[in-house]
C-alpha cells in the first residue's frame, strides 16, 4: 500500500512538471491567441467598404492584406504540420470572404498550435525552402501576423476607427480639445 502510495505521489508530481515542461511553447501559443484575437477583431470591426481602402498606390487595400494574413498563417501551419493548408483565393477581398478565409486559416491553425509541445518543437521542417524547427515556422506565423496587423491598425485610424489592441484603453488617438 505505502509502495502504491509513493507512485500516485510520483505520478503526481510528473504531471505537474510537464505541465510547466514546456515553456516555450506555452508562451507561443499565448502569442498565437492574442494575434488571432486582435486581427479577427480588426477584421470583423472595418465596415465593408473600408475593405477596398488603399492609403497609398503600391499598397494593399484592407482586403487584400486580411487575405495575406490568412494566405501566410495557413502556409506556415501546413508547413508546420506536414497537412495541406486550405485554399484562400487572394481574388476574394470583401469582407465576407475575407473573415471567412481567416475563420478558415485559424479553424487549421489552431489544433497544430494546441498540440505542439516544446520536444515537438525542436523538429526540423522546410520553411520556403529552409530548414526551420517546427517553433520556428509558427512563430514566423505569429511574428508575421503581427506585423500585418500593424497595417490593419494603421488603415483602421485612417477611417478615425481605434485598433482592437488600443480598444478600452482610452486610447483613441484623438487630439483632446
Amino acid at each position: 500500500m505505502k509502495s502504491m502510495m509513493i507512485t500516485l505521489v510520483a505520478l503526481a508530481g510528473a504531471s505537474a512538471i510537464y505541465a510547466q515542461s514546456n515553456p516555450l511553447t506555452t508562451e507561443l501559443k499565448q502569442s498565437y491567441a492574442e494575434i488571432k484575437g486582435d486581427v479577427t477583431k480588426a477584421a470583423a470591426d472595418m465596415p465593408e467598404s473600408g475593405y477596398s481602402f488603399m492609403p497609398g498606390k503600391g499598397s494593399r487595400t484592407y482586403g487584400q492584406a486580411v487575405v495575406h494574413i490568412a494566405q501566410v498563417q495557413g502556409a506556415l501551419c501546413g508547413m508546420a504540420s506536414g497537412s495541406a493548408a486550405p485554399k484562400i483565393d487572394d481574388g476574394k477581398t470583401s469582407k465576407a470572404d475575407a473573415v471567412a478565409a481567416l475563420k478558415a486559416v485559424f479553424d487549421f491553425c489552431d489544433p497544430i498550435y494546441a498540440a505542439m509541445t516544446d520536444a515537438d518543437a525542436a523538429k526540423m521542417v522546410k520553411v520556403f525552402g529552409r530548414d526551420r524547427t517546427k517553433f520556428g515556422a509558427l512563430n514566423f506565423g505569429v511574428i508575421h501576423s503581427n506585423e500585418m496587423y500593424g497595417t490593419l491598425a494603421v488603415y483602421l485610424r485612417a477611417k478615425d476607427m481605434v485598433p482592437p489592441s488600443s480598444a478600452g484603453r482610452g486610447n483613441t488617438g484623438k487630439k483632446k480639445e
